[in-house]
């Protein structure tokens, strides 16, 4: 498969998100009388469909929808045999917005045996999952209990131990 290559942003999932076109070049000007052939396998496994647009002068433009984010395989062949990098693995990132993740409960003052909880609404923020990490003062991680209603409410409970300043 020498004299043909694969380039552009579709075929690494950089700054793609789902439900975004994705696309990418394949140039194969001096590869020969065949055309290449691609398929895009989503991450439940599923075909992908994708649109091709020839320039008649050995390049093709592919582009394509991810309809969620998760790793995607684009095989492209060419001549009966895959490119050099095929299947490219495409890593789609989730729709997220940390900005938009609002915190209730963060009072100022919690005296050692309170257990505050704190609200935390992911619901404008996209489909992330919500990760928390509790420091104490001496830099010890704290364990503490997030739980979540599937709607993108979740509590943090904590139960401080150290006088100072907690990280969270």
């Amino acid at each position: 498969s020498s004299g043909i290559n694969a380039e552009y942003g579709g075929l690494t999932g950089d700054d793609i998100l789902p439900e975004e076109n994705a696309w990418f070049k394949i140039n194969y000007t001096e590869a020969g009388p065949a055309e290449p052939k691609v398929e895009i396998v989503g991450p439940d496994s599923q075909p992908i469909s994708f649109n091709v647009e020839q320039d008649g002068k050995g390049e093709q433009y592919v582009s394509y929808k991810p309809p969620k984010f998760g790793m995607y395989n684009v095989a492209i062949n060419f001549g009966g045999m895959p490119l050099p990098n095929s299947p490219y693995k495409v890593k789609i990132s989730p729709k997220v917005d940390a900005s938009k993740v609002k915190i209730a409960g963060l009072a100022q003052l919690v005296r050692i045996g309170d257990n505050p909880i704190f609200n935390i609404d992911t619901s404008a923020a996209g489909d992330g999952k919500l990760e928390a990490q509790v420091v104490s003062p001496s830099g010890k991680l704290l364990k503490f209990v997030l739980d979540d209603d599937d709607k993108g409410h979740h509590t943090l409970k904590i139960n401080p131990s150290e006088i100072g300043t907690h990280t969270i």
